[in-house]
């Protein structure tokens, strides 16, 4: 009998499934999920652990190329913010899926409207092409599919025996920021505001119900309760909604406003995160996003994070702040070298990714235009002035050309 067909292999499998699975206690790291596990079957260790995690299809998730490591000296120095859309945004506007939803439409009214999830999986894997353009689209899951086109909707799930698909729109929706009806599977809102504090990891979650920067002024302000400690500087990407009120926001209450045309590597990481949780438990029980929000964004702040050897909670106590920069310091990587820049030198500025397929974690093209630093300015980070430019860049944003 081999090792995988071994009962006591079966019996852990079993166990460690059910752990994960579970919808309030669940989906937690790898020490908390062995702790777990143990209780019940004291036989259970981290390598069976790992091996199980490694077999989940929703934890695979393709990494950028890394970056030269940020180091925050204490608590509040850095604080990177985002807008995350949970109205299905994960496949909407993909042209290479919007064919084999159609094509799924299609099979569901010769089905009389409603089909198992297991089918229709079966069903779409069949057309030629699909399994590439799912990859293309870095959706890893069949449901991150369906969600992603209105149309249907998706009942059951592990709690309630088999998953249907029923071809029905949704009714309830919102208005979008550019005034679209927006299907948002009954939630009351469509997007959420993330704030991490890159020293401690502290991080904080914001329902919104559009990307106004009046709104994310409010949701903004409301998120710097959580960190108590002033905001030395906030890091955020150049969308919309971080310009006009925003800046006028930042600039008022004296905090230093980091702009990137790349994306923000630690609010992005937080998002996938708590994104992860709510998903997986509304595949337990299927619920409006933001009913999971606080008990997802309680257990990421509850929990170890690998960083630092401390909850985020306790990461934040100035006590605790020594141990904390050490941990960070042991664990920087700075393989990326970058040639000096002057003031005089010519510099081409990384393009802005939007279109399909381009990813932000590792997106490397440059505008055509060339220019001339100006001015530097700052220290930490280094900030560079070009002619021309509205705002100071970083040095990973600009390409030295002779």
């Amino acid at each position: 009998m081999s090792k995988v067909d071994h009962p006591s292999s079966q019996k852990k499998d079993r166990i460690l499934r059910e752990v994960w699975y579970d919808p309030e206690d669940g989906f937690g790291s790898a020490k908390a999920t062995l702790k777990q596990a143990v209780a019940r079957d004291p036989t259970i260790t981290l390598a069976d652990v790992k091996k199980f995690l490694e077999q989940q299809e929703s934890l695979n998730r393709k990494r950028g190329k890394a970056l030269n490591s940020y180091i925050a000296d204490y608590p509040c120095q850095q604080v990177q913010i985002g807008i995350a859309d949970f109205s299905g945004e994960v496949a909407k506007g993909l042209t290479s899926l919007r064919k084999y939803a159609d094509l799924l439409i299609r099979r569901l009214r010769e089905a009389g409207g409603e089909m198992d999830v297991g089918k229709a999986g079966t069903f779409l894997r069949a057309r030629e092409g699909f399994s590439d353009a799912l990859q293309g689209a870095k959706v890893t899951r069949l449901r991150e599919f369906l969600e992603g086109f209105t149309g249907w909707t998706i009942e059951g799930g592990r709690a309630g025996g088999k998953t249907t698909l029923k071809l029905a729109r949704r009714k309830k929706t919102v208005k979008g920021p550019q005034t679209e009806e927006v299907d948002t599977g009954g939630a009351k809102y469509r997007y959420a505001l993330f704030a991490v504090d890159v020293f401690s990891k502290l991080a904080t979650v914001i329902p919104l119900n559009s990307k106004e920067p009046k709104d994310v002024v409010e949701a903004f302000s409301k998120a710097l309760e959580t960190f108590k400690d002033p905001v030395s500087s906030v890091y955020t990407d150049d969308g919309g909604e971080f310009q006009k009120e925003f800046a006028t926001y930042v600039e008022k209450h004296h905090i230093q406003h980091l702009v990137t045309r790349g994306h923000a590597p630690f609010v992005e990481r937080l998002i996938r995160a708590i994104k992860r949780v709510i998903f997986l438990r509304q595949e337990s029980l299927p619920k409006p996003w933001h009913d999971y929000l606080q008990v997802a964004l309680s257990k990421y702040n509850r929990s170890e994070h690998a960083a630092t050897g401390f909850t985020p909670i306790e990461a934040h106590k100035p006590g605790n702040a020594g141990d904390v920069h050490a941990a960070l310091v042991k664990r920087g990587k700075f393989l990326k070298k970058y040639p000096p820049l002057s003031v005089g030198d010519t510099v081409r500025v990384l393009r802005k990714a939007g279109k399909v397929g381009e990813r932000k974690e590792s997106w490397n093209d440059w505008d055509a235009e060339r220019r001339e630093v100006e001015k530097i300015e700052g220290a930490d980070p280094k900030l560079f002035i070009l002619n021309g430019a509205q705002r100071g860049y970083m040095r990973r944003e600009l390409l030295k050309v002779d």
